[in-house]
């Protein structure tokens, strides 16, 4: 096999039998993960398992939680320090909620919040999370009348979240939806995002280490004119990021940028390629190894899909994918990918009638490998 060669998957597991919606993934600790979801009637699910180092699932939960009866869609998870762990989610009519809980490496969790915050009236659409200090977080999201935009918020080492948001600041005052953050350097971060008339926009802005944001963004950078559903942004390297997204006709691409240490965007994307032709929807990137990629999405026909793409440092796409899988025929719900161990994936998504599935993968790393020949061989 060569480098971001796809193998076959190595194990499924049904995580919930009845129904499962827009699943994340965490890693824990060594090998233990955590599976937040909408679950049953709209209610928020969490969960524990082990995943080893060779992509064997245990075959029952380490242990389950749930934290919402009421109503959670669209939630962001992400881990704070220690055992805590912070999820934004939207209740009823996008009301925002917000929370903490533990989890310890083991994977037993609490038995109730640490601390929440009940953002009220706040519309809270789509929230992505990104750590911005130690204490502080940020949040992107859709708003009152489908606008973009970003707020931030104390949570402490014990869990304690703040008594109100620090700072908000409207970053799409013509639509900003299905919003994603990711940190560039210093107080500057990139958030891309579905704009106005479908357009895909990116756009940076500023956030000191005590959450105070910017009154204007920084720059913007308008990356397809009139067809993106669903970007996702990646760093490459230096001043190289990426986005995978749905355009035309909901087929799957992928454009390369720069954005500066101070968050000037290039005037123009750097290269732009069509890795699905036909069909690819919430589309998930993340990094191999090298040059080498991996897009999860949902292809033609509902079904799941994975490939490979290279993209070098200066931000040039390969002019072909390396491999493509089809990893279920089944229906694929808002599918989502972390790396385990080695050339081992887990990737968690909602299947037929939204049915959680969760499956490990092995996509090939020449270079982690080699490190492993090396050490086997007794060479350095």
């Amino acid at each position: 096999m060569g480098e971001g060669d796809i193998g076959a998957v190595i194990e499924s597991f049904n995580y919930d039998a009845v129904y499962a919606h827009a699943p994340e993934i965490l890693k824990v600790y060594d090998t233990i993960y955590a599976v937040a979801y909408t679950c049953a009637n709209g209610d928020g699910f969490l969960f524990t398992i082990d995943i080893s180092n060779a992509g064997d699932i245990a075959g029952a939960v380490i242990d389950t939680i749930e934290f919402e009866g009421t109503d959670c869609h669209n939630l962001a998870f992400i881990h704070v320090t220690g055992n805590v762990y912070f999820l934004v989610y939207q209740r009823t009519a996008g009301r925002g909620f917000m929370g903490t809980i533990s989890i310890d490496n083991a994977g037993n969790i609490g038995g109730t919040w640490l601390d929440f915050l009940d953002l009220g009236a706040l519309l809270v659409g789509g929230p992505s999370l990104v750590q911005v200090a130690p204490t502080i977080f940020a949040f992107a999201y859709q708003g009152a009348i489908d606008d973009g935009f970003v707020s931030t918020i104390e949570v402490l080492s014990g869990g304690q979240v703040g008594a109100s948001l620090i700072d908000t600041f409207e970053f799409g005052p013509s639509n900003g939806l299905n919003c994603k953050i990711v940190h560039v350097s210093g107080n500057v971060f990139a958030i891309a995002y579905r704009g106005n008339g479908l357009a895909g926009m990116v756009c940076t802005v500023s956030i000191d280490a005590s959450g105070n944001i910017g009154g204007s963004v920084i720059d913007t950078l308008n990356f397809d004119a009139g067809a993106c559903e669903h970007p996702d942004i990646i760093h490459i390297t230096g001043e190289i990021y990426a986005i995978a997204y749905s355009g035309a006709d909901a087929d799957g691409f992928l454009v390369t940028f720069t954005i500066s240490n101070a968050g000037a965007i290039g005037a123009a994307v750097i290269d732009s390629f069509e890795f699905d032709t036909t069909l690819a929807t919430t589309p998930m990137i993340i990094h191999v190894s090298g040059e080498v990629y991996v897009i999860m999405y949902r292809g033609d026909a509902d079904d799941g899909w994975l490939c490979t793409v290279n993209i070098d440092d200066a931000g040039e796409i390969g002019a072909a994918v390396i491999d493509s899988f089809e990893f279920t025929a089944d229906f694929t719900s808002y599918p989502a990918i972390i790396h385990c161990a080695e050339s081992i994936y887990a990737m968690v998504y909602g299947s037929a009638t939204n049915i959680g599935w969760m499956q490990t993968i092995t996509i090939n790393t020449v270079y982690i490998e080699g490190v492993r020949h090396e050490l086997l061989m007794g060479i350095g």
